[in-house]
């Protein structure tokens, strides 16, 4: 297990607590698309900067967002796929900042959140979590498999899915796409970000 997948979690709870909407220079508001969106219809995502909503998984092995099912079947690469998610690569992040999260159009983000509900469901699970203190020199991560409550995450990044590609994307190559993350957030099912 690597360092830094173990601290996914961490960095994903330091992302949402200072996350506000509507920080950047957009000039329009982003609308917001589902997991299951770019799996139903990949090339029209491929390579675009994006939103998406999903439900937060994580592990030691990274993080995805997620819907239980979709409207339709999914094909993939080599016929049809049973990994309805998305995986979210943040290599290179410095957890310990934040960009800010764009402006989002709420009337799509009311949307999609009605869309994704219809389809996956929030419960609670138990998920591999570390804490580390970012003030303290050398601080090493402390680990735990916490129940926890599942959340609807927003992120924003660049989509990348299967085209061309052999094999998909993360761990053991098991998603069919991934965000090239830039900025995220959880949200409540009003569309509200989560205060901490």
């Amino acid at each position: 297990m690597r360092l830094g997948l173990h601290i996914c979690a961490i960095y994903f709870a330091v992302l949402t607590t200072s996350v506000a909407f509507g920080q950047t220079d957009v000039t329009r508001p982003f609308k917001v698309v589902t997991v299951c969106d770019i799996l139903l219809d990949p090339s029209k995502f491929n390579g675009k900067l994006i939103v998406v909503l999903g439900r937060f998984a994580a592990s030691d092995e990274g993080s995805w967002l997620v819907e239980d099912k979709c409207d339709r079947q999914v094909d993939g690469k080599n016929g049809t796929t049973s990994n309805m998610d998305v995986w979210l690569n943040q290599q290179g992040r410095d957890p310990s900042t934040q960009l800010a999260m764009p402006s989002i159009d709420p009337d799509s983000l009311k949307a999609k959140l009605e869309q994704a509900g219809k389809n996956t469901k929030l419960g609670r699970h138990i998920q591999y979590q570390c804490t580390i203190s970012f003030l303290e020199k050398d601080a090493k991560p402390e680990c735990d498999w916490p129940e926890v409550s599942d959340q609807w995450a927003l992120v924003y990044g660049r989509v990348e899915t299967m085209g061309d590609r052999t094999y998909g994307f993360g761990h053991l190559s098991g998603s069919p796409a991934q965000v090239l993350v830039q900025a995220s957030a959880t949200v409540d099912e009003n569309g509200h970000p989560k205060r901490y």
